[in-house]
């Protein structure tokens, strides 16, 4: 055998020492080279202590199902020596076909949020959010994840866990949409659901694309990608107040970390010593993961930049009514309605009336801007407001009710709205004083209320104080519906009690383990067996119409009580009123 010489000697060894200085670095400083291929990687997510990284792979074929995936997740773990394992894919059933994700933890680590985006020909009802136990490559079965009201109509859905695990952000296209893909914020309730998503407001979302939000460990700090103007990248905006809609004018990032290509998915890792994020910069689209040290030179915004800010699409989460009453027919009492067309007619109005997709709305918002393409907006300081301060309060405790949403509504136009979210059962907005208000406020775990609220008189510039009850969903609770009305001495519902009875629907559905008895009640006048047989009629009616709606039956027991439980006097037309009602009762929670 030939000895080896002085030369190749040194030269192995130089080889040696660059090879393990690369390992060394790329354990301590640099993870990102074991982390990027030659695929698409995105979505990274830190665990809680810092020593797990998960992110998503796609077009791979090492994936489970190939080239043509989205991206499953894969994950690798920082070694006691300060170098990160090479990176090993998840198992089933937490990576499938489409594209999968983490979206955060609960704070002890120990409980992972996934999605599974479905693309293609999924329910847009559906989040296909999912938690498990976080352990290793496999964890426990993932259980579905109840967010309710949910919508995405895209393709595309990003979502981010708060570090304390209460707030989830996500970037859907839903009701009240501005353009494609909006920012939206659901709040964790006591059973373990999610709220209805609640858009953040145009000084965030645009006509544009909002995508990969991710809120800062004060809840307060979020940033967000978009498109906007052609000044896509990166940005920064800060919360205001708790009303959720309310945030600093969006900033883009500045140093060298916005390029020509698209940044996403943002997010700070332990002691916000550090950031993660993707960028598509020299790399045909495909994404990569970069990590860079925090400075102030690499979070100082750039110069202010205008967004674009569209006009909203608005829906409602819950079909309005099929008929809307006139003011004569609001004043007078159930019984003295004169019947104006056929129960037949009404439902065949109602078959045949087409959906329609609301007409886009113009907020009264905003100073006078103009981006590149000179979009006007407007400011509600130009107009008379007032500051509405309150609070949202168990009835029976008077403890604040967290997650309260206090919904203000046009009388006159039911398509403009004003909304507050009481997270912590406290809430403030800003109002204008020329408008009449139906004013809906609902939570979790409590029965929707319904009020009329109107500031004519009221100066502007006023601070006012109000508080809302609401009282407990709890087996023996009983309620009122008192906007549920019948034609006179006939069982025919009249047109404004469907927006009462849609809001009933909704409660059933963000509850389902509630189960009701619909009771009617009549006042003492005429024959008590016709009384009677007519106050049975009513209920099967509404009992019907939950069902058409999607309310199983065997949630819901009818019952005609007829003049037989009055909670007023029969003596006068006003007791008498009040004795002629529908009610529910909570008889399993």
């Amino acid at each position: 055998e030939s000895k080896m010489n002085l030369r190749e000697w040194l030269v192995l060894m130089i080889a040696s020492v660059i090879s393990l200085n690369a390992i060394a670095q790329q354990g301590k400083d640099d993870f990102t080279r074991i982390v990027n291929t030659s695929s698409d990687e995105g979505f990274p997510v830190l665990s809680p202590d810092g020593n797990t990284f998960y992110f998503s792979r796609g077009k791979r074929a090492l994936n489970l199902s190939g080239n043509n995936n989205d991206g499953n997740i894969w994950m690798t773990t920082l070694g006691p020596s300060g170098m990160w394992t090479p990176p090993q894919e998840m198992e089933k059933p937490f990576n499938d076909k489409f594209q999968n994700s983490v979206i955060g933890f609960t704070p002890d680590g120990s409980i992972m949020y996934q999605s599974f985006n479905t693309h293609v020909g999924r329910n847009q009802k559906d989040p296909g959010v999912y938690i498990s136990k976080a352990e290793g490559l496999k964890g426990s079965k993932p259980e579905k994840v109840i967010i309710r009201s949910f919508l995405n109509r895209s393709d595309i859905q990003n979502m981010r866990l708060s570090e304390d695990g209460n707030i989830l952000m996500m970037a859907i296209n839903s009701y009240g949409s501005y353009g494609t893909e909006d920012i939206y914020v659901s709040f964790k309730q006591g059973d373990g659901s999610w709220s209805t998503p609640r858009n953040l407001g145009n000084q965030v979302n645009s006509r544009f694309q909002e995508l990969t939000p991710y809120l800062a460990s004060d809840n307060k700090t979020l940033f967000f990608s978009s498109n906007a103007g052609g000044n896509r990248g990166i940005y920064r905006s800060v919360r205001q107040d708790d009303s959720w809609i309310n945030w600093s004018e969006p900033e883009l990032l500045g140093g060298n970390l916005n390029t020509k290509g698209m940044e996403t998915s943002y997010f700070l890792g332990p002691q916000d010593s550090t950031a993660y994020y993707i960028s598509t910069r020299n790399s045909d689209g495909m994404g990569r993961v970069y990590k860079i040290r925090i400075s102030d030179e690499n979070q100082f915004p750039q110069p202010e930049i205008k967004k674009e800010v569209p006009e909203p699409t608005f829906e409602s989460a819950v079909e309005p009514p099929t008929e809307k009453p006139s003011k004569e027919d609001e004043k007078m009492p159930p019984e003295e309605q004169d019947e104006k067309e056929s129960p037949e007619e009404k439902e065949n109005k109602e078959d045949e009336k087409p959906m329609e997709e609301p007409s886009p709305v113009k907020e009264d918002q905003t100073k006078i801007d103009r981006g590149e393409e000179g979009f006007e907006r407007r400011d509600l300081t130009l107009y008379p407001t007032i500051h509405l301060v309150g609070k949202v309060v168990n009835f029976q405790n008077s403890q604040t009710v967290s997650a309260a949403v206090v919904k203000f509504t046009d009388l006159n136009n039911d398509s403009k709205t004003w909304e507050s979210i009481a997270v912590d059962g406290n809430f403030e907005i800003e109002l204008p004083v020329d408008v009449n208000f139906i004013v809906t406020v609902s939570a979790n775990n409590y029965m929707t209320t319904r009020d009329f609220l109107s500031f004519e008189n009221t100066k502007s510039g006023a601070s006012i104080y109000q508080t809302f009850n609401l009282s407990p969903l709890k087996v023996g609770s009983t309620f009122q519906l008192g906007n549920v009305q019948f034609q006179k001495s006939k069982a025919f519902l009249l047109g404004n009690s469907y927006y009462q009875l849609d809001q009933l629907v909704q409660l059933l559905k963000d509850n389902p383990e509630i189960s009701i008895e619909v009771g009617g009640h009549t006042d003492n006048q005429g024959d008590p067996k016709a009384n009677l047989r007519l106050s049975k009629e009513r209920v099967d009616v509404v009992k019907n119409y939950l069902v058409k709606k999607g309310i199983k039956s065997n949630r819901i027991e009818g019952k005609g009580y007829g003049a037989t439980k009055p909670i007023d006097s029969n003596l006068n037309e006003k007791g008498r009123k009040n004795n002629r009602r529908v009610e529910i009762t909570v008889i399993k929670k």
